[in-house]
């Protein structure tokens, strides 16, 4: 595999405030030729299926990750028939569990932790899951700082006085909640990060951030149990019909495992990110194709890796530190941390590339890049076998300065209800937590007049 292009980061404030985005891809050409059979005036006729094959609901919500997941159950609990189309084979988006055979330790190597609050410790409790402040995924005391490129550990420790960054957070306490930002746009807010940390002088924290008992996965392993055959997984929407007044249905044609599947659905809701790809399905018209857009994505990855034998000293975790960039900040493609897991010689791992890489490159420039550090680092070689991996590609959403200058967002949000059709997903916040905070607002409008 050739060198990987590095690149100056582009992502701006606002969408550091804010988390990545999961990838919808779309293999339409072998997923149309059925539809093309059918006649596409054809596809969207109830008739043309045969009857366990149509959908009948109230909502019907695009995307299973965090956001989808809860919009499904929330709306069940209100009464209403829904569906939810996932193009995964499980629900959870960014949540990735691992259970070690031997010991049954579950280790979770996506989302690691949730805020304590009413909203999420109430999901929690509808799906019978049980919050814990344990980490047992964590099996370190001592956290090194190394160039993993050259594998020399560095006398460099980030600062932990956080002050001037929440100093700044609390001019903007609504982004918490929503990233529609009132015109005109706070210059601050479309400068790049690094020249908001140097504006702010925040370079020693610029390196520096509650579980579920056995694993994150079990919140959505509860949610599939209770939404049951609400729940259409591995499928993914290959063609829509959108009315435009409040009477009238949307109709999606599914590509699932066992064939096409008809939608009717009198409300839509968007977890996918907006962009043009992901919603070409969707028949958007001239005043969505004007909002819809292609964001800038850096590629990033998680997993686990298993060495036949100790090399590391144990407990101890390693972040990756460039001390030729600034701030110490490595430049991808690099590992950003390595870390040993309750599971011997079991270590977690984050890396992170500039352009998206396909699943068999990023694992094998992942592999690459831990033996090049740890063989550098000991001297020692061992057998490494690659245990769990996650692409959460394309990662950190960006807009230009002016794209988020010229409201942006004002319009992203002027869609909502647009067509019978709302939007919410990782594009609009961070975290779970405050996703599903957000979501919670958008529900009452959504399921007005059914």
């Amino acid at each position: 595999m050739g060198p990987l292009e590095k690149a100056p980061v582009k992502s701006e404030l606002s969408y550091q405030l804010r988390c990545h985005i999961v990838p919808y891809p779309l293999d339409r050409s072998q997923k149309m030729t059925r539809l093309n059979t059918l006649g596409f005036a054809l596809a969207f006729d109830p008739s043309s299926y045969s009857s366990g094959d149509v959908v009948k609901v109230d909502v019907a919500v695009i995307g299973g990750g965090a956001t989808g997941t809860y919009a499904g159950i929330s709306l069940s609990d209100m009464g209403h028939s829904v569906v939810v189309v996932e193009k995964l084979g499980l629900l959870g988006g960014h949540t990735n569990t691992y259970v070690d055979a031997g010991t049954g330790i579950a280790i979770d190597y996506g989302v690691q932790r949730y805020q304590n609050e009413a909203n999420t410790l109430d999901f929690f409790s509808r799906l019978n899951v049980t919050p814990s402040d344990d980490f047992p995924v964590s099996a370190y005391n001592t956290t090194i700082y190394a160039d993993f490129s050259s594998s020399k550990v560095l006398d460099f420790t980030p600062g932990t006085n956080f002050t001037g960054w929440l100093e700044q957070c609390y001019k903007y306490p609504w982004m918490q909640y929503t990233s529609d930002i009132p015109p005109p746009v706070p210059e601050d807010l479309y400068l790049s990060m690094d020249k908001f940390i140097t504006k702010y002088d925040l370079g020693d924290i610029s390196c520096s951030t509650n579980r579920i008992v056995g694993g994150n996965d079990k919140i959505y392993e509860s949610a599939l149990d209770v939404l049951g055959s609400s729940v259409l997984l591995n499928s993914t929407v290959i063609a829509a019909k959108r009315g435009s007044t409040a009477d009238e249905a949307t109709y999606l044609v599914v590509s699932t495992p066992t064939g096409l599947k008809l939608i009717q659905a009198s409300r839509l809701l968007i977890t996918i990110p907006t962009t043009k790809t992901n919603m070409a399905p969707f028949a958007p018209d001239t005043k969505e194709e004007q909002v819809f857009t292609d964001f800038e994505v850096s590629g990033y990855y998680t997993g686990l890796v298993r060495f036949s034998e100790a090399v590391l000293p144990a407990a101890t975790a390693y972040e990756n530190a460039d001390p030729n960039a600034e701030y110490y900040l490595p430049q991808p493609p690099a590992l950003i941390s390595f870390a040993p897991t309750a599971v011997e010689n079991l270590y977690t791992y984050r890396a992170y590339s500039t352009n998206v890489l396909s699943d068999s490159d990023a694992q094998t420039e992942t592999l690459d890049l831990i033996n090049t550090f740890v063989t550098g680092l000991t001297g020692k070689t061992a057998d490494i076998e690659l245990a769990a991996f996650n692409s959460h590609s394309p990662f950190r959403p960006s807009l230009t300065s002016e794209a988020i200058k010229g409201g942006y967002w004002g319009k992203m949000y002027g869609l909502q209800g647009y067509r019978n059709t709302w939007y919410t997903g990782a594009q609009f916040l961070p975290g779970s937590s405050q996703l599903w905070n957000y979501t919670a607002t958008l529900l009452p409008d959504i399921v007005a007049n059914l």
